[in-house]
């Protein structure tokens, strides 16, 4: 036990949290920043210039300063991920700092796990770089392997596995996914719905994925199977080889639910998400035909509020008509954007105007009017009232339920 706790990272939620905060609210803020510099260098330089001159200068400013800060910040997101991380490691513990370094380069990463004379140490700290390294090769499901992770821990919990099988359990999740390094990014990151050809190179990825964490074979033992097993069906159905009940690896049989369940509650370019509730019903809907009835009757013992925790702070958010699978219109857009981490172009430019238009032109030194009393007669006086706001109806929801595999 000894030697176990010396070669085992120990999670750090907090710093680990702090960072993917800097990550996703310091673009902001450096944007608001360079705005507010270039607004006072613009008056400094020609008292006189109207509102539409600062705000023409002080937006580009913002919306670059948003952009090349978010890129750099972005490159933190690898070490953010290690942090929440509690491994055994087969051999010497390597720094995280190093490994998430090596995730910028996951061509190399992949050339040296073909070397065949590796020890099991550095095949463990190269693969660990790939997986963080997954994060930008496939940016719509950016979290995706550390969530299936988490969820698998807590049914590791329920089916009672003794710490061994535990520990090489949890390498497992969290490498299900290396095979989709092997798929073209531009099929993974793909806006809409994949077309069949897409799908069928999609459908290849549990394949590959030993290959890539061969290394690590005689230490994960029959855990690897994770990798290419996660997609085979109880009932025979599944991919890449069609394996039918116990045929299928233990490890293929817990992290297949765990996998859908994290795919179901995810937004997805082609879908929405669904609730935590609706998706504990469709895994039940499935056992016995997709999954494991054992380990789906384990699932539903885990609590909510524990899924919740394991899909992350904002996933309570699926269970509000506004943004759930439910939703339609201005709230999905909206929902999509939060719950699946990323925002467009589009949106951040509106963002960005929103949030710097006042930094702009509220303080004027030079007496210029401001855009308040240009756009509107009602702050002239309290005699002109203001229109009321139209009312927005309710789109359709003429959309096909999610699948239940990625």
């Amino acid at each position: 036990m000894a030697f176990q706790q010396e070669n085992r990272w120990t999670a750090r939620p907090r710093a680990a949290a702090a960072l993917r905060a800097l990550v996703h609210v310091g673009p902001f803020v450096l944007a608001f920043l360079a705005s507010v510099a270039f607004r006072h260098g613009l008056v400094a330089l020609v008292p006189d210039a109207p509102w539409f001159a600062v705000l023409a200068v002080t937006l580009p400013a913002a919306l670059v300063t948003l952009a090349a800060s978010g890129r750099v910040l972005r490159g933190l997101l690898p070490l953010a991920l290690l942090l929440r991380l509690s491994l055994l490691f087969p051999d010497e513990m390597p720094n995280r700092f190093g490994v998430a370094l090596r995730s910028a380069s996951p061509k190399r990463l992949a050339r040296r796990l073909e070397s065949p004379d590796r020890d099991e140490a550095t095949v463990a700290e190269n693969v660990l770089a790939l997986v963080a390294a997954l994060n930008a090769h496939d940016r719509r499901t950016r979290g995706h392997s550390e969530r299936v992770r988490a969820m698998t821990m807590l049914l590791a919990d329920e089916l009672d596995l003794e710490p061994d099988e535990r520990d090489r359990l949890e390498w497992a999740a969290l490498l299900h996914d290396l095979g989709k390094m092997d798929v073209p990014p531009e099929i993974l990151n793909k806006r809409g719905r994949p077309s069949d050809d897409e799908w069928q190179v999609l459908r290849r990825h549990p394949a590959g994925g030993p290959a890539h964490a061969a290394g690590l074979a005689a230490w994960l033992g029959e855990w690897i199977h994770a990798m290419d097993q996660h997609h085979e069906r109880f009932d025979g159905t599944g991919y890449p080889h069609g394996l039918a009940g116990e045929e299928i690896a233990r490890s293929g049989r817990i992290v297949a639910v765990a996998d859908a369940f994290e795919v179901m509650t995810a937004t997805r370019s082609y879908k929405r998400p669904m609730s935590v509730e609706a998706a504990r019903t469709e895994l039940v809907a499935c056992s016995g035909s997709h999954f494991d009835p054992a380990v789906v009757r384990a699932f539903m013992s885990v609590s909510v509020g524990d899924l919740h925790k394991a899909l992350g702070p904002l996933s309570w958010l699926t269970s509000l008509p506004v943004f759930g699978a439910s939703s339609s219109g201005l709230g999905a857009a909206v929902g999509n954007a939060v719950l699946g981490g990323s925002v467009s172009p589009a949106l951040a430019a509106a963002v960005a105007i929103v949030a710097l238009t006042p930094a702009a032109v509220a303080s004027d030194p030079s007496g210029v009017g401001n855009l308040g009393v240009m756009s509107t007669p009602a702050v002239a006086g309290a005699d002109s009232p203001l229109p009321d706001p139209p009312i927005l109806g309710e789109a359709p929801d003429d959309q096909p339920a999610p699948p239940v595999d990625s």
